[in-house]
């Protein structure tokens, strides 16, 4: 299972002022990048982060909001878990 989190500052500068908000949600296990079937990293759109960490679905919710309110920015903050996914990323 995995948790997939959005998290939007409202009127902040990216990637300047979501640099610190990241590194706090990467110690509690909360990543910008998804691993594929093929054990690969897939960076995600800013502000978007994902956890593997099955104990983390209610906890890891709260601790985003917290990380995200501590910013002292407005905020939005959706999570979602989930055990399969279907994503389409083009580089170009």
């Amino acid at each position: 299972m995995a948790i997939f989190a959005r998290v939007e500052l409202q009127q902040a500068i990216w990637p300047h002022d979501y640099v610190d908000m990241q590194e706090r949600l990467k110690a509690i296990g909360f990543h910008p990048y998804l691993v594929n079937s093929e054990n690969k990293t897939i960076d995600l759109p800013a502000g978007c982060y994902c956890s593997y960490d099955e104990t983390n679905e209610v906890n890891g919710a709260n601790a985003i909001r917290k990380v995200a309110n501590s910013t002292g920015f407005k905020n939005k903050v959706v999570c979602v878990s989930f055990n399969n996914w279907w994503g389409y990323f083009t580089d170009f």
